[in-house]
């Protein structure tokens, strides 16, 4: 996944509460040239380095100090706090020397201080004995930019077709995987925990299976979206601030399993 821009004439104010109930108003940032509308899938990135030189706009490769956990497909996120711009994109193929080829172009110049980390958005992992997290911005560095999480849609695959009371087409969780948001002070606000399909079916409307037919022929598996504006609000990711997806049981199981979160970059407006 990467990250899209799309351009409207006027922004969208938005007033919120703040920690003291103090009314802050808030723009939606579309079209500005900082990539506002954010899509990326939770992952995690277990490895990270810096740019060996700098990355050029539209160029498909980049230089990187160390290739420690580049491997074909790896999901990227490139960087830059100084300058407040982040690009996500895939690896293609193995590192040659120190350089990494990459599906989609460079949309900004990044200079040398720019952070790239890489890793994975693969769910199905084994979190019965250390529960295995995966949040939206994931490094410990973090970009001084605001986020509202306006949906989440997940993506199950399966060999076998899943009932309603299995998760996937495993059997229903113990511990289950939980939605958290990570707050600054290192607590969190808890969300939802699923251990079922049913569970999934009871927190949005919009879930499908997929029936092995059609354009889903050969493929078992479920899917579903949940917008958090429908509850009246979205989830405001401030700096520091993280959504979090907990694995608690051993999902290897599962053919696949990600989860993509959709939203927008906000700012305060000044003197609000």
């Amino acid at each position: 996944m990467s990250v899209q821009k799309y351009n409207q004439s006027q922004p969208i104010p938005n007033k919120v509460l703040d920690q003291d109930g103090v009314v802050k108003t808030w723009t939606q940032i579309l079209g500005n040239g900082v990539s506002p509308i954010a899509l990326s899938r939770l992952n995690q990135l277990p490895n990270q380095t810096t740019l060996q030189s700098t990355a050029v706009v539209n160029a498909v490769t980049i230089d990187v100090v160390s290739t420690t956990g580049f491997v074909d497909g790896a999901f990227i996120q490139i960087f830059n706090i100084a300058a407040g711009k982040f690009f996500l994109c895939r690896q293609i193929g193995a590192p040659s020397g120190n350089t990494i080829t990459i599906d989609t172009p460079v949309p900004f110049a990044f200079d040398t201080s720019t952070i790239v980390a890489v890793g994975t958005t693969e769910l199905a992992v084994n979190g019965s004995v250390t529960p295995e997290v995966f949040s939206v911005r994931t490094t410990a560095e973090s970009l001084n930019l605001t986020f509202d999480v306006t949906r989440i849609i997940f993506v199950i695959r399966t060999a076998t077709t899943p009932a309603f009371d299995e998760f996937g087409d495993l059997p229903a969780l113990t511990n289950g995987v939980v939605c958290r948001k990570r707050l600054v002070d290192g607590s969190y606000e808890i969300i939802f925990n699923v251990k079922t399909n049913a569970d999934w079916q009871g927190l949005m409307y919009d879930v499908d299976p997929f029936e092995g037919t059609g354009i889903f022929a050969g493929v078992e598996g479920i899917s579903g979206r949940f917008t958090f504006e429908r509850l009246g609000s979205p989830i405001r990711l401030g700096p520091g601030e993280d959504l979090e997806f907990v694995v608690q049981d051993n999902l290897t199981g599962l053919d696949e399993f990600f989860i993509t979160a959709e939203g927008n970059q906000v700012e305060e407006n000044p003197g609000s």
